[in-house]
Formats: structure tokens, C-alpha cells, sequence
């Protein structure tokens, strides 16, 4: 039986919302902030022609963080959404991410939401919490990443 996840990471940013949306709608400056990247840094990457908006997409091959493909299937201002794929011993588990921009504690600040949700099965279900933990600080590092490429 499959069981519903959801990981989630906040930060505020001292930068608009128009330049945080900028660099979150091009999938081809997500390694300029990906936590992944810096986990491994041999990961061996594929982007879309199309770089930027619905229809993008980048796909990832790692010994160390896995193999998987996102696709931007949504955006608007305030939420980007992206379908991810993670490839493992020929199976492949589906779900969403979610970057939500949204005013910040000052108005030159903004506050951004990364969410990944999704359904996971057998072994995973029972290794979540650790996961959880590990995708909760890969999040937060992103986010730190991010804030320092756009303050």
C-alpha cells in the first residue's frame, strides 16, 4: 500500500519576487543552486532545448543522489510546479515539486517555499524518515544557495 509524502523547506530572501522567479523558471541555471549538484559534484546532466517555462526540462544521472528527470508543467507569478521522475532499478516513482513565491516579513523581501509531494511504496515508506530528514537539509541548502545567488 502507497503512502502520500510531502518535504518542505521556507526561506526569506532580500530580493524581488520577479528575480527569484527568473532563475526558478530556467532550468538551465538549476545547477547554480541545485544542493544536489554539490553533493555530487560528477552528476552527469541533460537539459530541453528549451531552457526556460512550461515544457523545460532536465534530466540527472548520479552514483551518489540518483537518477531523475524534471519537467515544468506550470507557471504562474507565485508557483512553479515541476514533475519529477526517480529512476531506480527500472522502476520509476512520480511526483510533484512545488516553488512558491510569496510576499516577505519586508517589501524588499520575499519568502520562497520549496515542496516536493508524491506517494512512495515498499522499502521507501519504511526508510522515510530518514529521507525525509536528508531531502528536508538538501532543501534548506538549496534554498541558502539560492538566496545567495539573488541577494
Amino acid at each position: 500500500m502507497a503512502s502520500k509524502y510531502s518535504v518542505v523547506a521556507t526561506r526569506e530572501i532580500k530580493a524581488s519576487a520577479g528575480k527569484v522567479h527568473d532563475v526558478l523558471v530556467n532550468m538551465g541555471r538549476i545547477e547554480e543552486w541545485n544542493p544536489y549538484v554539490e553533493m555530487d559534484p560528477q552528476i552527469k546532466s541533460e537539459f530541453s532545448d528549451q531552457k526556460i517555462g512550461v515544457g523545460s526540462s532536465y534530466r540527472y544521472t548520479s552514483s551518489k543522489v540518483g537518477n531523475g528527470y524534471l519537467e515544468m508543467t506550470s507557471v504562474s507569478p507565485s508557483v512553479i510546479v515541476l514533475r519529477i521522475e526517480f529512476h531506480n532499478k527500472g522502476k520509476v516513482d512520480v511526483g510533484q515539486t512545488r516553488y512558491m513565491i510569496s510576499p516577505g516579513s519586508t517589501s524588499d523581501s520575499v519568502t520562497v517555499t520549496w515542496e516536493m509531494t508524491g506517494e512512495h511504496k515498499g522499502l521507501r515508506k519504511l526508510m522515510w524518515p530518514i529521507m525525509a530528514s536528508v531531502l528536508g537539509k538538501a532543501f534548506d541548502r538549496g534554498l541558502e544557495k539560492l538566496a545567495a545567488l539573488v541577494e
